[in-house]
């Protein structure tokens, strides 16, 4: 059983299938813009003007994008490896693939709820919510309009439940 269907089973949600386009779209376009700085040195700096960048540039022209597709492949890998749970003690979010990490907030401590769009993820329709807390918060992205408003909406239902029980 691979981490998707252990996630569903016990419960979590997945990102939606766009964040991986949206995150793989946000590495390459960093990426291309290094590349285009290193390109623009590499071409207007002599062995005069610095012998370090003049050796440097070009290393950067050539391997570089190598790099950075190395780099944007292990993101859009790791994104599938991402979800989220929400149970009655806490909101809880899955990052990583090597090496995962599960970062939980107390429902009961929680004091701030946010939907949030950035601009990329305007033009995919993608949101993201951050809860926050006293001394940590999660953002879960990559949440459709309906998913991070109910998502929210249940949150702000079990803390004022949570509120009134005390």
């Amino acid at each position: 059983m691979d981490f998707k269907e252990m996630l569903i089973a016990n419960g979590a949600s997945t990102l939606s299938p766009r964040y991986r386009v949206v995150s793989f779209l946000e590495c390459m376009i960093v990426g291309l813009i290094l590349w285009g700085v290193a390109f623009w040195l590499a071409s207007n700096f002599t062995q005069e003007d610095s012998a370090l960048l003049s050796v440097v540039s070009p290393f950067m022209v050539k391997y570089l994008p190598y790099f950075w597709l190395v780099l944007c492949l292990y993101r859009w890998f790791s994104d599938a490896k991402k979800g989220y749970w929400i149970t009655d003690e806490a909101v809880s979010y899955r990052v990583g693939w090597f090496t995962p990490s599960i970062t939980s907030v107390p429902v009961k401590r929680i004091q701030h709820i946010e939907v949030m769009q950035g601009a990329i993820g305007r033009l995919f329709k993608l949101h993201e919510v951050k809860v926050l807390s006293a001394g940590r918060g999660v953002t879960i992205p990559g949440l459709t309009l309906a998913t991070a408003s109910s998502l929210r909406n249940s949150l702000l239902g079990d803390i004022q439940t949570e509120d009134t029980n005390e």
